[in-house]
Order: C-alpha cells, then sequence, then structure tokens
C-alpha cells in the first residue's frame, strides 16, 4: 500500500464512529475475536460481526474506487501524449 493510500484509508477510518473505530481497533490491533470484543463493549456478539462485516465491505468499496480512480489517471495520461 502507497504512503497516499494509507494516508487516504487512515482519513476514512477517522471518519467513523467512536464505535465502529473501537471495534476495528480491538479486532485488528488487540486481535480479540468478536465475542471478546462483544464481552469488552457490552453488545451482541451478533452486533460485532455485523459492524465487522459492514466495515469489511466499506474497506472493499473504498479500494474499488481507489482503482477506478487510478484507472482514469491512467487513460488521462495516455491519452495527453
Amino acid at each position: 500500500m502507497t504512503v497516499l493510500a494509507q494516508q487516504d484509508l487512515e482519513q476514512v477510518v477517522r471518519g467513523l464512529p467512536a464505535q465502529d473505530r473501537l471495534i476495528l481497533a480491538l479486532r485488528y490491533a488487540e486481535e480479540l475475536s468478536p465475542t471478546e470484543i462483544a464481552h469488552v463493549m457490552r453488545i451482541s456478539r451478533a452486533r460485532v460481526e455485523h459492524i465487522l462485516t459492514r466495515l469489511r465491505r466499506l474497506a472493499v468499496q473504498h479500494a474499488q474506487q481507489r482503482e477506478d480512480a487510478g484507472e482514469l489517471q491512467t487513460e488521462a495520461v495516455i491519452s495527453a501524449t
């Protein structure tokens, strides 16, 4: 991942609700399971899994948008030459 892509992703994460950021941190930085996250946050495991699924979809959409934007920039450079 390029530095620019990393910064862009960090900006997206900062824009998430606090609960979503905490779930991401607990899952990927602290490596807690959804069950452990549910216990820590006092919410259901199903809710944690729902949020993680939604965030994964968001990440895929974000990556696709970046890829599409990159293709458009490449096409613009090619057509300008």
